[in-house]
Order: structure tokens, then sequence, then C-alpha cells
């Protein structure tokens, strides 16, 4: 499903701010929405990586953050499943060069 990189994706968000890319050919999962960017995998993760500035759910940065509840409303599938692995690879990517940017060399 997003292996496949010549086919269109959907640039998408979810109500924590959070952003990943669907399948433009495929029905939304619930829980997010169309972030208005359109077009092959490359381009919508770079926009991601432009408009993505804090990766910070927005609950945390409000200090209503419940790491008990479920980004997709508890619902399981495939589709959801998929989403999680790659809004959780996302994040890693990101946090990986932000700590990249502000680590201390070592003396």
């Amino acid at each position: 499903m997003f292996g496949d990189e010549s086919q269109d994706f959907e640039v998408v968000v979810n109500a924590e701010e959070q952003y990943s890319i669907w399948p433009s050919n495929r029905d939304l999962p619930a829980g997010w929405h169309l972030a208005g960017f359109r077009g092959p995998k490359s381009d919508c993760l770079a926009h991601i990586d432009i408009v993505w500035t804090d990766i910070t759910p927005l609950s945390a940065r409000q200090g209503t953050f419940d790491p008990t509840c479920e980004i997709i409303g508890g619902r399981a599938g495939e589709e959801f499943a998929d989403l999680r692995v790659l809004v959780a690879g996302l994040l890693g990517q990101r946090a990986l060069a932000a700590a990249s940017q502000t680590a201390v060399p070592a003396k």
C-alpha cells in the first residue's frame, strides 16, 4: 500500500496535529483529514518535513496528553496498523534528525 512510489498520496493530519501520508485512492481512516497537499510519496514526505515543525502532539503541548489513548480511537485493522507504523517511522526520523542537530559533541 505505501511501497508503490508511482501512486499519488495525500498528506493527512489528525487531531493531535500529527502528519502522515495516505494513498489518494483509499478512504481516509477515522480521525484523519486532508492537509491540502497531494503528489508522489517523496513530494508528500518532503512537504511534511517543511510543515511539521513541532512533532509534539497537540495535547502534550496543551498539557492534556493521555498516554493511554490510542490516536486512531482504538480501531484495529490493516489500514490503521499501517498508518500507525508510518507515523511512528516519521516520528522516529524527525526525532533522530532533531537529536543530531542539537547533540553536543563528546569531549
